[in-house]
């Protein structure tokens, strides 16, 4: 009896430990361009970190089930696409930094077409793609969400997004030197 008490006792905390996570690779859509990944990571640690002094677009407080999307354009005709939502119905988080570079290039450096994870009550995105920053990719094949540059996004039910207008939420980021002309 006192064998199937520990047991069970272990179990429970085992079970409390379980740490869920579920990630995936995009099968279809575009790849990193070029297979530049190194611009997509440099990308990844400015909005995570910050840069030149600036708040980088995924830090700060996340409030429940809150979406922080970054756009980036890297060519005329392609962009980069980055997300990190808070999971959490009911707790504001503060995603730490280290986290953010290392979750968001995971997408990069492991999926060719781009991916999206779930951890620790976040979710992550990083996504290749046809298009413009700023312009409404909902009436294209590209997605549901509207893309604004830098910007902070607010999701509804039926999946419309808005750009926020307040500018401390919203980053302007310089292009890399390879696109400046």
């Amino acid at each position: 009896m006192k064998l199937f008490s520990s047991l069970t006792t272990l179990t429970t905390l085992l079970t409390l430990n379980v740490k869920y996570a579920t990630a995936g690779c995009f099968s279809g859509g575009e790849n990193w361009p070029s297979g530049d990944i190194d611009t997509a990571s440099w990308h990844v640690e400015r909005a995570c970190n910050g840069y030149d002094g600036n708040q980088g677009a995924f830090q700060g407080s996340y409030k429940p089930g809150e979406i922080k999307q970054a756009c980036i354009q890297y060519s005329s005709t392609s962009l980069y696409i980055f997300e990190v939502q808070n999971l959490s119905p009911t707790e504001t988080l503060e995603l730490y930094n280290k986290n953010c570079v290392l979750r968001l290039q995971n997408e990069i450096k492991g999926c060719s077409k781009g991916g999206e994870s779930s951890i620790d009550g976040w979710r992550f995105k990083a996504d290749p793609n046809n298009g413009i920053c700023g312009r409404d990719q909902s009436e294209d094949a590209l997605g549901l969400l509207g893309f604004c540059a830098w910007g902070h996004v607010e999701t509804t039910r039926n999946h419309a997004s808005t750009c926020a207008t307040n500018t401390a939420k919203q980053t302007t980021m310089e292009a890399p030197e390879h696109l400046i002309r």
